[in-house]
């Protein structure tokens, strides 16, 4: 059955009737975030925390920085040397002290060793121990906290790389599904051509708009190649078949100027730099012990059998109190402690520099998750208005009010809304993440992953107790 309706020569038959409010149904499923997390997306978050090579060298980082701990407790504690050693002396002795004839000799053949202990104490370095102890502890807890920022950004890449995943997957499904009604349209188009139902301006619209949704459905499936690929490298994982968005973080603001501070306070970048800033203040301790006295006491303890061309014995016992005033220097020192100044100051800048890179993160994640949210509920307004504006579109072509060209129009501005949705819905997960990465509050902990926390104070411990005990 035929419908021929218009003044302007237009028409539309049943069948693509029936092609457009396919379109319109399936353009009226809402897309919107997951009630709970995926199984999918806690498991990607876990494996990129557990694997994740970047986070894993951080933290053999963190090791190797508490190492620096017993290293600078050292100065503290007595060295303890111990030495022996073995001889063997063969010789033959003669002398005549009268006229240098031969007058009396003998051979020998000797065995015998040596061995002895020394014992130093550092009693007054002046100070430095006690600077290098600081510094060290300082750069520990400043290694920490850069390793919960390198965290952050391990569980960030994960959720960012997952959400596009998700994302290009429903644009090329948008995609995909545009060219197949459109294609369908031109091919019953062409065919109602020879019987005067549709014209060839009408095919040729089709067929352009067809043609446009081909090139849009490639670019979007090499977006879509490229999201998988930053999957695998993200995460480690082969790129699962996904297609709902992962639930946003919900984190209360109560104003701008709360979020500041907590921006300011528990950013872990911030906390580095402040635990830098600190340690630099150390080093000007400890290129300030330059200038004071050194006093150090040492014990040696010597015994030597058989050392001589006969058998003999020592014993030799030695206390010695060292007292070191140092008077002039070269100048070394002074410039040491200038430079040690400066770098105090340049550390205490980078702590401005970075509280308001993390105020600013913080700021525009949150505003942006704001506008994201008013966005999607606009769009989704405006897609139900695109929707019944197609559907009022379909009636008015068979009335011959509207062209093809018009009701085209209308689809494509359907299919921009619900991309724009899904990009929102899209960018939504990510500004939320986002803004807990600013203060602070994206981790496994508190996303409560299924994963066995690190813990950063572990290896200290451990260290600890063998290396730190007091004498």
């Amino acid at each position: 059955m035929e419908l021929k309706f218009g003044s302007r020569g237009l028409a539309c038959s049943v069948g693509l009737l029936i092609l457009m409010c396919i379109f319109a149904g399936a353009s009226q499923k809402n897309v919107s975030h997951a009630a709970a997390p995926s199984a999918e997306f806690v498991r990607a978050l876990s494996h990129a925390y557990v694997n994740d090579p970047t986070l894993r060298a951080e933290r053999e980082t963190l090791s190797a920085t508490d190492e620096q701990v017993p290293e600078a407790m050292a100065g503290w504690r007595p060295t303890i040397q111990v030495n022996a050693n073995a001889t063997y002396t063969s010789g033959t002795y003669r002398s005549n002290p009268q006229n240098g004839r031969y007058l009396y000799g003998y051979g020998y053949d000797i065995p015998g060793f040596s061995d002895g202990v020394s014992i130093s104490e550092p009693l007054f370095t002046g100070g430095r121990t006690t600077a290098r102890m600081k510094e060290a502890v300082r750069k520990v807890v400043s290694e920490r906290a850069h390793l919960r920022s390198v965290e952050e950004k391990t569980l960030r890449d994960a959720e960012k790389a997952y959400v596009a995943l998700v994302k290009n997957r429903l644009l090329v499904r948008i995609a995909a599904e545009n060219v197949r009604v459109l294609k369908d349209e031109s091919t019953l188009l062409r065919k109602e051509v020879s019987t005067g139902v549709a014209t060839t301006k009408d095919v040729a619209q089709t067929e352009y708009a067809f043609a446009g949704a081909q090139a849009d459905l490639v670019q979007i499936a090499g977006s879509l190649l490229a999201a998988q690929a930053d999957f695998v490298r993200a995460i480690g994982l082969p790129a699962p078949d996904v297609d709902e968005f992962p639930k946003p973080l919900a984190i209360r603001v109560r104003s701008e100027g709360r979020l500041r501070e907590s921006a300011s306070s528990d950013n872990p970048d911030v906390k580095a730099s402040r635990m830098d800033a600190s340690s630099k203040e150390a080093a000007i301790a400890e290129a300030e012990s330059a200038l004071l006295p050194q006093i150090s006491a040492e014990f040696s303890y010597t015994h030597g059998t058989n050392q001589d061309y006969g058998k003999s014995l020592t014993d030799n016992k030695i206390a010695t109190i060292e007292l070191k005033f140092p008077l002039y220097q070269g100048g070394s020192e002074f410039a040491k402690i200038a430079e040690a100044k400066r770098d105090l100051s340049a550390a205490r800048f980078r702590v401005r520099a970075q509280i308001r890179s993390a105020e600013d993160e913080a700021v525009t994640s949150w505003r942006r998750a704001e506008a994201d949210r008013q966005m999607i509920s606009d769009l989704q307004r405006a897609l139900a208005a695109a929707v019944s504006a197609f559907d009022a579109g379909q009636r008015q072509l068979v009335l011959g009010v509207n062209t093809t060209y018009e009701l085209l129009q209308i689809q494509r501005s359907v299919i921009d809304a619900r991309k724009r949705i899904v990009e929102n819905l899209a960018d939504e997960v990510d500004a939320s993440y986002e803004l807990a990465s600013s203060i602070g509050r994206l981790t496994a902990f508190a996303l409560n992953l299924p994963v066995s926390i690190y813990d950063v104070s572990a290896h200290y411990d451990r260290m600890s107790g063998a290396n730190l005990a007091p004498w």
